[in-house]
């Protein structure tokens, strides 16, 4: 006579096997997330994906532009190399260009009140050109904000303030390391100012309970039209939400 299951050993039967499938189920996903993040690094050689990335950096800068390289970090960070305007750099006229861009990314940004997913952005060998348009306003308008208010920093102002920009307003809340830049201003009559040797650093520090942004700017010479130059400049100060204050 053939013999039947209890209900108490279906039970235990139904219990072991969702228990060994446990084990099965977690390495398919860890072996599905590693494909997955090898794609990543792989595609973010590809040519498609250069000209992906080209395109987003020209919607932000606003100008049409040209990477010549891109390719991205264990961390899957994004490094953007020998970055310009594709017509090129001329004296007089707006244009920016870089040896090297890095964007690291963090999701625990986006869930923080006006986070972002940028979580820092580091630039080497940068050159930034900016000119007058008609209206009396600095271009590439994408960047001029913040480079007035990197310029206020360092003792270059101008009557005329830019409207901070989608970058503008990012470029002022993140960490940004910079290195060996370099930014001229430009009117009809010539050169307005000139910041050379600009090194940048910043990061987040706590004070009691809230997280500010610190920073330090230094630049070999800076020159304004009708000003004496100075050499060697440095300042300190924390960025708290839209304020700065001078250390």
């Amino acid at each position: 006579m053939a013999s039947r299951r209890s209900a108490k050993q279906d039970a235990d039967w139904d219990e072991g096997r969702t228990g060994c499938l446990g084990p099965h189920i977690l390495i398919v996903t860890l072996l599905l997330l590693g494909i997955f993040y090898a794609a990543a690094l792989l595609a973010a050689r590809t040519d498609g994906f250069r000209s992906y990335a080209q395109d987003k950096l020209e919607s932000v800068v606003g100008m049409p532009m040209r990477v010549e390289r891109v390719r991205a970090t264990p961390a899957l960070s994004l490094i953007l190399e020998k970055v310009s305007c594709a017509d090129g750099l001329t004296a007089g006229r707006p244009g920016l260009q870089a040896g090297k861009v890095v964007v690291a990314w963090s999701l625990d940004g986006l869930f923080k009140k006006n986070g972002s997913a940028v979580r820092k952005i580091e630039m080497q060998d940068v050159y930034l050109s900016l000119g007058l348009n008609d209206k009396g306003s600095w271009e590439p308008a994408s960047v001029a904000a913040f480079a007035e208010e990197l310029g206020s920093w360092l003792g270059v102002e101008f009557p005329k303030q830019s409207d901070k920009s989608d970058l503008s307003r990012l470029m002022s809340k993140v960490p940004l390391t910079l290195e060996e830049g370099r930014m001229v201003w430009w009117d009809g009559e010539g050169e307005v100012a000139q910041i050379a040797g600009i090194t940048a650093e910043s990061g987040p520090v706590i004070i009691g309970r809230r997280e500010v942004l610190y920073r330090r700017v230094t630049a070999e010479g800076v020159a304004m039209r009708g000003r004496q130059r100075a050499q060697n400049v440095e300042v300190e100060f924390l960025r708290v939400g839209d304020r700065t204050i001078t250390l």
